[in-house]
């Protein structure tokens, strides 16, 4: 699937991967949008506390419905099969 994003490419702690990973499994989101989504939070956060920081839950929120929503297809897909 193409994207208009930019790609980046870096080397984190293994501490800190298994932290990306534990995250990214309880959010149902990929890697890419995990560190997109913490990347979000914490430059919101850095340059103003009350900014943003809301709308960046939300969208972790809305994001996790919908990967719940697609879970939910895939089982009733499977029951129905």
């Amino acid at each position: 699937m193409a994207t208009q994003n930019p790609r980046i490419v870096g080397y984190v702690s293994p501490e800190n991967h298994d932290q990306l990973k534990k995250f990214v499994e309880q959010q149902a989101l990929t890697e890419s949008k995990g560190i997109d989504v913490i990347l979000s939070q914490f430059f919101s956060t850095a340059s103003d506390p009350n900014s943003g920081n809301q709308s960046s839950i939300l969208n972790v929120v809305l994001d996790r419905v919908t990967a719940l929503e697609q879970q939910m297809v895939e089982v009733m897909g499977e029951c129905v099969a």
